[in-house]
């Protein structure tokens, strides 16, 4: 006999609205943060008060928190001949909006930290560029195809 307790449950089931990722960044330059955050990639404020400022990023919620220089550290890791502090965060896109992506970071005068790659393992392709913040936060947008 099978119990509810058998059953693997679904963790949104808990919720009557599916939640939203939300995250928190240090940023050194509050005000540099929002002008990167706002008003070059478009970002929605949510809110802003002394040492930080929320906004929504596609749908996500981004708190930017105000730290003292040098006061924290952020382990890192080598992508393509840059090293990435960690944790990073960004958008998985699909195929076309990321090309898409990189035309729209060129014409708003964005600088990519990390140049467009294009990777093929077996069939399927992994597509990113890198964007990074004013405080070596990492923003990374990538999209994945299947080859057929």
């Amino acid at each position: 006999m099978s119990s509810s307790k058998d059953k693997a449950a679904d963790p949104l089931d808990e919720f009557q609205d599916r939640p939203s990722f939300h995250i928190v960044v240090p940023v050194e330059d509050l005000l540099g943060a929002q002008r990167f955050y706002i008003d070059t990639l478009g970002c929605v404020s949510r809110s802003s008060q002394d040492d930080n400022f929320s906004f929504d990023f596609f749908g996500y919620s981004i708190t930017a928190q105000r730290v003292t220089p040098k006061s924290y550290m952020k382990p890192t890791i080598p992508i393509r001949g840059r090293d990435v502090t960690l944790p990073y965060f960004g958008l998985v896109l699909g195929w076309d909006d990321w090309h898409r992506a990189i035309d729209h970071m060129a014409y708003i005068g964005v600088d990519l930290a990390i140049p467009p790659a294009v990777t093929t393992v077996g069939d399927e392709s992994l597509a990113s560029f890198f964007l990074e913040d004013l405080s070596a936060n990492f923003l990374e947008f990538k999209a994945f195809r299947i080859i057929s």
